[in-house]
């Protein structure tokens, strides 16, 4: 009888334990996105290039990174931040060819930036510093 409950207190403890881990990683990642949000509403106030500009700046970015990025060694952090790069830039630079404002295309794609087929990678070689992102296109295609 011991040795019974024994085994459902550790079942017990370890769905706990499980809960409250998937809790704290929710909470972190919940919190990173919100900053992500912030930098977006701070670029409001900005004073955004035109499309035609963007589309200048963009194909010269778009180039230089395809260039790069073959010099780097894939699954380091710098192939990744290149290639997050280089993806970003190419789906800004289509919706503005599409029509749409620099400012809404650069905000319209900063989360869609690894995310194949609308699923996030989180691994730890897919994890993406929106952030950073955002803030290079920013000192791009704002005056």
């Amino acid at each position: 009888m011991k040795n019974a409950m024994a085994k459902h207190g550790l079942k017990l403890l370890t769905a706990v334990l499980f809960l409250f881990g998937a809790l704290a990683f929710s909470a972190t990642k919940a919190q990173a996105q919100s900053t992500d949000i912030t930098l977006m509403n701070q670029s409001q106030n900005m004073t955004w290039i035109s499309e035609a500009e963007a589309m200048t700046v963009l194909e010269t970015q778009i180039m230089n990174l395809s260039n790069t990025l073959p010099t780097l060694t894939p699954g380091t952090p710098a192939y990744i931040n290149a290639l997050n790069q280089l993806i970003y830039f190419r789906l800004i630079y289509t919706d503005i060819e599409g029509g749409a404002s620099t400012q809404e295309a650069t905000n319209a794609n900063l989360f869609n930036v690894g995310n194949e087929n609308g699923e996030k990678d989180d691994s730890p070689s897919g994890q993406i510093d929106l952030n950073q992102l955002y803030a290079n296109a920013l000192g791009l295609l704002t005056v």
